[in-house]
């Protein structure tokens, strides 16, 4: 396994709200600008992974030999519908299932559904953000190879004056062809 790393950490403060999260799952480049915090690439035979932590919450990239797969993108931002394969809005903060050939995206927001699955301190990604009414939000993403399969989980926190909101989500690719 081959591990590249690029840590590049920019704090910008922006209150969101999970509400205005938005799943899209697209096979071309973005059109939209985001603000990349941190990233780091992983390479399996000849899948490459990179993870971003974006000001706006996270993409994952996935190329097979320097051509793009897909990109998953959970953010709170506008993204041109059009350009997604799927495209999902979280309004109502109901949890999200999205299956694809051999990829599949969960996106919840009870904490008793979260899955955490074992990793290496060196398969975690982790941006703290400046504090917001007294706690500090946090976005996360780690991930997993087991059996042919490309696990990543991330967890999102959104502060409010009253409770702090988590969403959570769990992610697969199957690496075995055909």
């Amino acid at each position: 396994m081959n591990i590249q790393s690029d840590s590049t950490y920019h704090r910008p403060v922006v209150l969101q709200n999970p509400t205005h999260l938005v799943l899209c799952v697209t096979s071309q480049e973005l059109t939209t600008e985001v603000t990349i915090l941190c990233q780091q690439s992983i390479a399996f035979d000849d899948i490459k992974l990179t993870f971003h932590i974006i000001g706006e919450s996270h993409i994952v990239r996935l190329e097979r030999d320097d051509t793009l797969l897909f990109q998953e993108v959970l953010a709170c931002i506008d993204l041109p519908e059009q350009e997604c394969l799927h495209y999902h809005r979280f309004n109502d903060l109901s949890a999200h299932v999205y299956q694809h050939k051999g990829y599949q995206v969960q996106v919840d927001f009870n904490p008793s559904h979260h899955v955490i699955l074992p990793h290496t301190p060196d398969s975690l990604l982790e941006v703290a953000f400046p504090k917001t009414h007294g706690q500090i939000p946090i976005t996360r993403i780690q991930w997993r190879f087991k059996d042919d399969v490309l696990y990543w989980w991330s967890l999102h926190t959104y502060p409010d004056w009253e409770i702090t909101q988590h969403v959570y989500t769990l992610s697969s690719f199957s690496l075995k062809k055909g």
